[in-house]
């Protein structure tokens, strides 16, 4: 049996799996990924800036947006996560690790 396309029931449904494949391949490559988990909102901040002023684009999750916060799963006593694109992942590393400890706490 096929539709007025001339394609099968088979062929559809093999085409319809393909497609959803690749739109799972496609959403999983740009699900954010927490770089930095804040103790503090200036801590956070901080981060942000660093990596922002760096070209990364950053999502600050705060106990203020509590679907962030919910989503990700906040423990008591984080004040907020830092969270980049996949393909940011890296470099945002490599610019955290070489930034001292004292540069990210708020005096």
């Amino acid at each position: 049996m096929s539709d007025e396309s001339g394609l099968t029931a088979l062929e559809i449904a093999a085409e319809a799996e393909r497609t959803a494949d690749e739109v799972k391949a496609a959403n999983s490559s740009t699900v954010p990924v927490v770089v930095y988990t804040a103790g503090t909102a200036e801590d956070g901040e901080i981060v942000r800036g660093i990596l922002e002023s760096e070209g990364i684009p950053v999502i600050l999750t705060t106990p203020a947006s509590p679907a962030y916060g919910d989503a990700f799963g906040l423990a008591v006593g984080q004040a907020g996560q830092v969270l980049v694109a996949p393909e940011d992942v890296q470099r945002a590393m490599d610019i955290l690790e070489v930034t001292s400890a004292s540069e990210l706490v708020a005096e």
